[in-house]
């Protein structure tokens, strides 16, 4: 709570940061929405994909976008200047979990407007194809949502850990926007090798595109407990490459 109260005076401060930073997002979002519209400006679907079926993979990538964005990104970003300047000492010396001081340091609440973009996106979705919304269906959107959030956390996380090896790296945050943005799209648009190299040793098509074709049934029900495993190795391995790049930190006071 200490931390929200933080955060929420940090954005009222900075009030001209906080309006930018929904313009962005609402500019962004109204890119690739002209993006699609023109997609399907000629044609009724793309690799079997309608217009609204493939608004709703980008409100999954939005909503899980938006929870990583709150919660994670901003720690994860100051992780390599925290490493080279030393000042991972103060966090290492806490007796919490250092992986959760590092990630939970900021609530970005200036992006809590991806949250309501990615609403109104889903909106557009079933304006544009009708979807059944079943509890059981509600259930899982929301899971994937928070699953697709953990599986980002976990890969940005574990690509900004070589920081520790190599003082000077630039563009992180870019190669992992990348990456992430390929799950905006159905697997079918990639050849079957690229399908296979996002879906399970990149496995970035796991927080959007997989998830939407579980829910509109082109992939079985089942197949949620491989998303639920594939972000909890995933989880699991981003926590054990962190404290395996510890043993070659080099602190401050050392």
């Amino acid at each position: 709570m200490q931390i929200t109260r933080i955060s929420l005076a940090r954005a009222m401060i900075y009030k001209a940061n906080f309006l930018s930073q929904v313009l962005i997002e609402i500019g962004w979002s109204s890119v690739t929405l002209v993006s699609i519209e023109l997609i399907f400006t000629n044609i009724t679907t793309m690799v079997g994909w309608d217009k609204g079926e493939l608004l709703f993979i980008y409100s999954i990538y939005r909503f899980s976008q938006a929870i990583y964005a709150i919660f994670f990104r901003k720690g994860i970003r100051e992780l390599p200047s925290a490493v080279n300047l030393g000042n991972l000492d103060q966090i290492l010396t806490k007796p919490v979990n250092s992986v959760f001081l590092i990630v939970t340091k900021y609530v970005a609440l200036d992006r809590f407007s991806q949250i309501i973009i990615a609403f109104l996106i889903l909106l557009y979705a079933q304006a544009n194809h009708p979807f059944i919304w079943s509890p059981l269906n509600v259930s899982l959107y929301c899971l994937f949502c928070l699953l697709g959030a953990f599986i980002r956390f976990s890969l940005a996380f574990s690509i900004h850990l070589p920081v520790f090896w190599i003082q000077k790296l630039a563009n992180l945050e870019r190669l992992e926007i990348t990456f992430f943005g390929f799950s905006r799209y159905p697997r079918k648009v990639f050849p079957p090798f690229f399908q296979a190299i996002f879906s399970f040793f990149l496995p970035v098509l796991f927080t959007a595109a997989i998830p939407a074709e579980i829910l509109t049934s082109r992939t079985p029900l089942y197949w949620t407990v491989l998303v639920i495993l594939v972000t909890l190795v995933l989880f699991i391995f981003s926590l054990k490459f962190f404290n395996f790049a510890l043993r070659h930190y080099s602190s401050a006071s050392s």
